[in-house]
């Protein structure tokens, strides 16, 4: 939080100059609506557009079990399919508000935010009145069941696409342990 403090602590409407808003900028990413069309930019919604970001949908295993006894020798993907086969589904999409979303799939409900570090350096932006429009993590998500050696995980791996030269991987094995 250290690092992301630092950058929303700067006011992007006055050369990036420090001021006393940093807590402020971080609730307004979080949704907060206070200060919106005063001290920050009016949005018409909380959530940034999905301009080329496609939802990746994270659910039951990835592979099928008659095939995957294959997969890694004698490391069995079947337990581990059969462990996450009721896992809750989630949409995970990445958002021009900086932001990697997980949604519950069933409800549409937002369970997770996830900021990669590289776009730490221009989130305060997006709170600025005279903010034009910028790509931040634009790219689609990738998930695949993988075994890291010792067990398998399902990994999610994203990028920002339009937003900067940066790639992130994240476990999403089980949701609300991201």
């Amino acid at each position: 939080v250290g690092t992301l403090a630092y950058f929303l602590s700067r006011d992007p409407e006055n050369g990036n100059v420090v001021d006393n808003r940093g807590s402020q900028r971080l609730s307004y990413l979080r949704g907060v609506r206070t200060g919106e069309g005063t001290t920050f930019r009016q949005r018409s919604g909380v959530l940034g557009d999905f301009y080329s970001s496609t939802p990746a949908v994270v659910s039951g295993p990835r592979y099928l079990i008659n095939f995957s006894n294959r997969l890694e020798g004698n490391t069995a993907y079947s337990t581990f399919a059969q462990s996450i086969a009721e896992r809750p589904s989630r949409v995970y999409v990445g958002g021009n508000d900086g932001m990697l979303h997980g949604f519950n799939a069933a409800t549409g409900v937002e369970e997770f935010a996830f900021i990669p570090s590289a776009v730490f350096p221009k989130l305060n932006k997006l709170t600025g009145a005279n903010y034009s429009h910028e790509f931040y993590v634009d790219g689609p998500p990738t998930v695949a069941d993988v075994f890291n050696g010792a067990e398998w995980r399902a990994i999610l791996v994203g990028t920002l696409k339009a937003g900067g030269k940066s790639i992130f991987a994240l476990d999403v094995t089980t949701p609300g342990e991201e």
